[in-house]
């Protein structure tokens, strides 16, 4: 197929004309149709009556039989991108939050206003119960985006992967002495019977915060906090919690006491990727796209997050609509309800755009200053 003839904005008064320009043959029936499904592959295109309006055109062609489920296929190959090119090649050990970001499945604003999600609520006049539904029904749908993609890559024998937990310590530092003690501070003071009165602290303390992956003591600690905090609310599985809205009551808990017993302040899930990395090399050089031009990886990116888009817009319809139904049929309860109203869809695309919209401004200052 010839594209060269191809511009974005480009119109076509009818099929004849873009099939001459596009230099293909004129069909008709099942095989006109098998055709401009074929089209879609190369260029992105808007109809009004005959005419055909070109919107976008891909420099490398989307996979056969692209669909809103087939990009699990460009998150392999960004994925195998990101592994070759990283500085310790063999091995990746990433947070999920900045495996998302780096690829385009979520925008800089996502992450951050997941942990102000009431200044959120605020700043974007929309509930603070439609943003908790849009995160728990998002992080679900990029979560299992992503490990579909490494489970694909684990079959092919090329990457082994696993969960792991990355924690954030607390730690602090004091000046040393000379005969290398802490260095203390004396203060005097005098109390009202006329009496001296001292009390020693460190000198200069210094307080950081180091991130690393948890061990295997560590690990188990959570794991035995998490099980015994699940007993304390009622629920068999933090999937409960979620489903009952207790997440962050749940967390805050569980933290509380990991920093009672330990520095740990906090943890996350992250993924470490070991690789093979002679076979990846192989599959590597088949995707010559990505390791002779970046400019070709950032746009499968870009194309990566329309997709992703579309597939939330998608699946906040269809819950739209399930939950219609249901209440109609005298079912249902509050979350159903709150998925009736027509502003869950509005407010929802709205999310989409600022949460997950590359192009998105930032709304870390605007939250800050709230």
């Amino acid at each position: 197929m010839n594209t060269s003839n191809l511009s974005a904005g480009q119109i076509f008064k009818n099929y004849k004309e873009i099939t001459t320009a596009l230099s293909e043959p004129i069909k008709s029936g099942n095989a006109k149709k098998a055709q401009l499904k074929e089209w879609e592959r190369y260029f992105k295109h808007d109809k009004e009556g005959n005419k055909f309006i070109i919107t976008h055109i891909y420099n490398v062609p989307l996979p056969e039989n692209h669909n809103r489920t087939k990009y699990i296929s460009t998150i392999e190959k960004l994925i195998i991108d990101k592994i070759m090119k990283s500085d310790q090649v063999g091995r990746v050990f990433i947070s999920k939050a900045a495996l998302l970001k780096e690829l385009k499945m979520i925008n800089q604003n996502y992450t951050f206003a997941k942990y102000k999600q009431l200044r959120l609520s605020k700043h974007m006049n929309i509930t603070l119960e439609e943003i908790e539904d849009f995160y728990l029904t998002s992080d679900s749908l990029l979560k299992r985006n992503i490990e579909a993609a490494l489970t694909s890559l684990r079959n092919q024998s090329l990457i082994f992967w696993t969960n792991a937990i990355t924690l954030c310590i607390v730690n602090s530092t004091a000046q040393i002495n000379g005969y290398n003690q802490i260095k203390t501070s004396k203060h005097e003071t005098i109390n009202e019977y006329g009496e001296e009165e001292v009390d020693f602290t460190v000198s200069n303390p210094t307080v950081y915060r180091e991130y690393r992956k948890a061990d295997k003591e560590e690990v188990k600690l959570i794991l035995k906090l998490e099980r015994e905090t699940l007993n304390k609310y009622g629920c068999d599985s933090i999937s409960d919690i979620f489903k009952k809205g207790l997440s962050k009551r749940f967390y805050k808990d569980v933290r509380d006491q990991l920093f009672e017993v330990s520095n740990i302040f906090f943890y996350f899930n992250s993924y470490e990727i070991i690789a093979n990395e002679e076979h990846l090399l192989e599959k590597w050089d088949e995707l010559t796209h990505f390791q002779m031009e970046e400019e070709e990886a950032n746009e499968q990116k870009c194309i990566l997050n329309e997709d992703i888009i579309n597939r939330i817009n998608e699946n906040i319809n269809k819950r739209h609509e399930r939950s219609s139904e249901k209440y109609l049929l005298g079912g249902g309860d509050k979350k159903t309800l709150m998925r009736t109203d027509k502003k869950y869809i509005v407010n929802s695309n709205i999310l989409t755009e600022t949460l997950i919209y590359k192009g998105a401004e930032s709304i870390k200052e605007s939250l800050e200053n709230m």
